[in-house]
């Protein structure tokens, strides 16, 4: 296991109400993840097997969803350094992943939803908040954003620019 980062992320939860069908959702994310990385650039592909259980108190049979997820996220630093000590980083950045497409239409959506746009949603592995739902994806983020640095190191402000390409259609 040198060079390489993992662990399991989990949850369980019980949603009741006393109008509506109500399950124990259970989720296991294994991940593994490496970066090879120095003071100007780095390089991080990771690997999730995100695997969740639906177990119904009305009888139904209980459902299962489990699938893979790839992400590499790259990105270089460059840096201007001002006579006061203060200093500018450029820095593009890649993020591509890939989650194939699932059917999930047997499974109800009981706290998932559409996250709402935002230049951190170039990296994210999910367009939906929750285990209810997870978007198919084959697409590559490409951004760059500028900061601004005091001489102590304390962030004056950045910006970032983006755009996701998508290489297969959303569904």
């Amino acid at each position: 296991t040198k060079g390489f980062d993992y662990g399991i992320d989990s949850e369980l939860v019980n949603f009741y109400r006393e109008d509506a069908v109500g399950a124990w959702r259970s989720e296991l994310k294994p991940w593994v993840s490496t970066e090879f990385s120095n003071t100007w650039g780095r390089i991080k592909p990771k690997l999730v097997y995100r695997s969740t259980h639906y177990n119904f108190d009305d009888g139904r049979d209980s459902i299962n969803r489990s699938l893979p997820i790839l992400s590499l996220d790259s990105g270089l630093t460059f840096e201007k350094w001002q006579n006061t000590g203060s200093y500018k980083t450029i820095e593009p950045r890649l993020f591509y992943v890939y989650a194939p497409e699932k059917d999930q239409g047997d499974i109800p959506i009981f706290d998932s939803r559409r996250l709402t746009f935002g230049s951190t949603m170039l990296f994210q592995t999910n367009r939906f908040s929750g285990a209810d739902r997870q978007a198919d994806m084959n697409q590559a983020a490409l951004a760059i954003t500028h900061r601004s640095f005091e001489a102590s190191g304390e962030e004056r402000w950045n910006i970032t620019l983006g755009q996701i390409n998508y290489f297969d259609d959303q569904v």
